[in-house]
């Protein structure tokens, strides 16, 4: 619902077009420990610069805070027909009204080895107003492709393969998180974090 929320406050205030930034929600234990949203400088890059920025932030995150779910909140595409649009970017069959794709917030999240994905389906209607359909809910989904694939996939590698440090190792917590969250700030993200 804070998706729903941020859209609707950017469309009546900057008209459409304007994409809300990437956020990424991080979990320990079932408590949610970090908020993270890309920077415009880091939404506005390439998608391999972008996806590279939010894995090394992603791997920093875990080293540090443990986290052990993920979940992301980015606007996208869905396809009303995955096999009618199977060898297209959704992006592009976006272009041709007839081909059944639509604008979506999408939300995934992966925890233990499972990936689930939400989406929640919208067009835009005058003035300045977003117009939202139910969601969709896909638990387990393998019907992702493209960026929808790559992310989960690099959120389920660096939560199992990182080990992170171990609260006893760290001798000034509150300086110790302060340069971390320093430093993915530089690096491009606002944080939000909980000790």
């Amino acid at each position: 619902m804070s998706g729903v929320e941020a859209k609707n406050d950017s469309v009546k205030e900057f008209g459409i077009g304007e994409d809300l930034s990437m956020n990424l929600f991080l979990w320990r234990a079932n408590r949610l420990r970090i908020m993270l949203q890309l920077r415009n400088d880091i939404q506005k890059l390439n998608q391999r610069d972008r996806f590279s920025a939010v894995t090394d932030a992603l791997a920093i995150t875990r080293k540090a805070w443990g986290i052990d779910a993920v979940s992301l909140i980015s606007e996208g595409y869905f396809s009303e027909d995955p096999e009618k649009t199977k060898d297209v970017e959704l992006k592009t069959a976006f272009l041709n009204p007839d081909s059944g794709v639509r604008e979506c917030l999408t939300v995934a999240h992966v925890e233990d080895g499972y990936v689930t994905f939400v989406v929640k389906p919208y067009r835009y209607d005058v003035p300045r107003t977003v117009v939202w359909e139910d969601e969709r809910y896909h638990p387990g989904s393998s019907m992702v492709r493209d960026q929808n694939g790559m992310y989960p996939n690099m959120f389920h590698r660096v939560i199992t393969t990182i080990e992170p440090e171990r609260d006893d190792e760290i001798f000034d917590k509150e300086t110790y998180y302060e340069t971390i969250s320093t430093g993915l700030y530089d690096s491009g993200f606002f944080i939000q974090h909980w000790d």
